[in-house]
């Protein structure tokens, strides 16, 4: 899966590019392959900034803060978890289609993952689906384009010949968006909670403190650029539905088990990743259980639990045998316990208290329990608990308005 967020306004402020930055940061835990950012000026300039880096690498780049300028109206951010096409920066979003003039038609960032990118024109052109289905709308407009796919999709774009930012999901992806008090302010992510934590860090209140859902199969236009501190409006457009299909999963089920596309990274990657999410909340989700350790070994003779590999025999002795071990015993399995840090690796315990000692690395504020659950952003920098599901805002609100 990937991220998206980003940011429209017809007064924009440096408060707002920290919340940006901000949801980039938070955005990492949905997408690490790469990050960019389209910046939209007000002479219709289209300008990207992109790298095969993860988002709180990106951040720290010493190009982002001169690439969001105050004078933009709109900033189109995403972070890639690649499913397909190499990881490079030309597969990164966003992505631009330009005219035989080079001049921008459209630029935009895609979630999801398509399973016929050979219906698309000219899509041997392109190294990911994504591109090739902008290119796709560039020719065909969005309609006719959204009808012929099949697969993911969650797609936030700005179409510069119809002067219109553009949003639309299917159910197999999420949207979030918001106003900042006053409507003058649209703020979008994948994620509610990271909307909800970005702002209430910079202190953009949102109007009537409510992160709405976009509604499936529904095309969201705003008309952009608006004038300086024009309140927003938004114009809906239902029925826009792409070719009708089982869900992700189950139609990776039936393939596999009609001997069909069951090597398919893409499925494979998303029927892991949808069984995850499935039972779990938008919140609960970015949260990554600190307190399960993997035990790499035990006693003679048992499995590894992270690779269910037998280990060979340990010879003892027989004054080992007839000794009271049992303390020893019980000190050696957990000293071998092993934790999951920031990109898998295993931890020892004592390496795990180590990069927990300084706290949260994002209120820097609570202390972090391994026992507790948190996330890593980067190697010994954790995120606790409550700034992931916005606890850590005492007058923020929970509540969520969906399908607005």
């Amino acid at each position: 899966m990937c991220g998206l967020v980003g940011i429209y306004s017809s007064n924009m402020l440096a408060k707002h590019r920290d919340v940006l930055t901000a949801m980039l940061y938070l955005d990492t835990w949905r997408g690490r392959d790469s990050t960019g950012v389209a910046a939209i000026r007000h002479n219709a300039d289209t300008a990207i900034l992109k790298s095969t880096v993860p988002g709180y690498e990106f951040v720290e780049g010493p190009k982002l803060e001169n690439h969001l300028r105050l004078n933009d109206f709109c900033w189109i951010g995403h972070n890639r978890f690649g499913t397909m096409g190499k990881n490079i920066k030309t597969n990164a979003h966003p992505f631009s289609i330009d005219d035989e003039d080079g001049g921008c038609l459209i630029v935009g960032a895609h979630n999801g993952t398509l399973r016929n990118k050979h219906v698309l024109k000219e899509h041997a052109r392109f190294g990911t689906d994504s591109e090739a289905l902008f290119n796709n709308i560039a020719i065909e407009g969005l309609e006719d384009s959204i009808a012929k796919v099949e697969g993911a999709w969650a797609l936030t774009y700005y179409d510069h010949l119809e002067e219109e930012l553009r949003f639309i999901r299917n159910k197999e992806r999420p949207l979030f968006y918001a106003y900042e008090e006053g409507k003058k302010t649209l703020i979008w992510a994948s994620e509610m909670w990271m909307i909800r934590v970005a702002c209430s860090r910079y202190n953009v209140k949102l109007e009537g403190d409510n992160v709405y859902s976009l509604a499936e199969d529904t095309l969201y236009s705003f008309p952009a650029p608006m004038k300086i501190n024009e309140e927003l409006v938004v114009k809906r457009k239902g029925g826009v539905v792409g070719k009708e299909t089982p869900t992700f999963f189950q139609r990776w089920n039936k393939d596999k088990r009609t001997g069909g596309a069951s090597e398919n990274h893409t499925a494979t990657h998303q029927k892991r990743t949808e069984t995850t999410q499935s039972s779990e909340t938008s919140s609960q989700r970015a949260i990554v259980v600190g307190q399960n350790p993997v035990t790499t070994t035990t006693q003679s003779g048992t499995e590894q639990q992270n690779s269910g590999e037998k280990q060979p025999q340990k010879n003892v002795s027989s004054s080992e045998k007839g000794s009271n071990t049992q303390p020893n015993k019980v000190q050696d399995i957990l000293s071998a316990k092993k934790y999951k840090g920031h990109g898998g690796v295993l931890l020892s315990k004592r390496e795990l208290d180590e990069q927990l000692e300084n706290g949260c690395g994002w209120c820097e504020l609570e202390f972090i329990s391994p026992d507790e659950r948190f996330a890593w952003m980067a190697p010994g920098k954790p995120v606790c608990h409550k700034c992931l599901t916005g606890q850590a805002i005492p007058e923020q609100k929970s509540t969520q308005t969906v399908c607005h």
